[in-house]
């Protein structure tokens, strides 16, 4: 969804309407909950985890998988793969930062695990540090080094890592 169908309201209407057994959210978040268009609340802690009962989720938002995470686990949720901390990125080098991240979408998509995702998105930003630490790059992608590493850090696989679509 994009624009402004990116809304609590499509999504559920999508979600429910859908077998469709993997979420993938892009949007603002915090500890509680995850957000679409115009900071709409999409997902919130204590409200409407069980949406994602039975799914796997994917959310590229900051912090959500503190909190809100680890509620929709517990409350169903097959797998829940995003980020403890702020997920941090560049507009101006964005790949370098969104190309590993979404090596987890990619991965899962040909049918490998969500803890294989997890990892192979980590591998992913470790190539890239090592790339940035040995090799003669500019010094404006050696200053990225640690909000990669911090990504890398902070990104998680929650639930069942053994869980995978069922393709």
């Amino acid at each position: 969804m994009k624009g402004k169908r990116a809304s609590r309201v499509e999504l559920t209407k999508s979600v429910r309407k859908n077998t469709a057994d993997f979420i993938f959210i892009n949007g603002h978040g915090n500890d509680d909950l995850v957000t679409g268009y115009n900071n709409q609340i999409l997902v919130q802690f204590n409200d409407n985890e069980k949406l994602f009962r039975g799914r796997i989720v994917y959310a590229r938002s900051c912090r959500s998988a503190a909190k809100l995470g680890k509620s929709c686990v517990k409350k169903g949720t097959r797998a829940y793969l995003g980020y403890t901390d702020d997920f941090i990125f560049y507009s101006d080098a964005a790949s370098k930062f969104l190309g590993p991240s979404n090596l987890i979408a990619k991965t899962l998509l040909i049918g490998e695990t969500a803890g294989q995702a997890d990892q192979k998105a980590k591998d992913a930003y470790a190539r890239t540090i090592q790339r940035f630490e040995n090799s003669s790059v500019s010094e404006k992608d050696r200053e990225l080094i640690p909000y990669l590493q911090w990504n890398m850090e902070k990104q998680v696989c929650l639930g069942n890592k053994n869980a995978r679509l069922k393709i």
